[in-house]
């Protein structure tokens, strides 16, 4: 009960720390925390808050501890998501189904062009 009580206030405090660290400007640990997470890419945020919030719904499964682990684990779905970015439009997706060869040669004479 109490190891899944600590690692599940771990696991808040680490998403704190790291979303917002406003919350602990006296701590000097915290502004260094911030701004290295602010340069880190979304799927490795995304990665580590699903990591942090398995591990107290392995030590103790509980409908509190779903609550908790499933907000920070909704988190790191979320940041996964935006990881991956917006969709391409409905024509380029309907072209690279039927295999349009006019839209895959005008696309890659544009690829070709932008190089150096």
């Amino acid at each position: 009960m109490y190891c899944c009580f600590s690692s599940l206030c771990c696991a808040g405090l680490c998403v704190l720390f790291f979303e917002a660290p406003c919350c602990f400007q006296f701590f000097e640990l915290t502004a260094c925390l911030g701004r290295f997470t602010e340069t880190r890419p979304y799927w490795q945020k995304g990665l580590f808050y699903i990591l942090i919030s398995i591990a107290p719904i392995a030590l103790c499964f509980e409908i509190s501890t779903m609550f908790g682990s499933g907000a920070i684990f909704l988190t790191g779905t979320l940041y996964g998501l935006i990881a991956l970015g917006k969709k391409t439009d409905r024509n380029t997706m309907l072209s690279r189904a039927r295999g349009d060869v006019e839209m895959s040669e005008s696309l890659v004479k544009n690829e070709g062009s932008s190089l150096p």
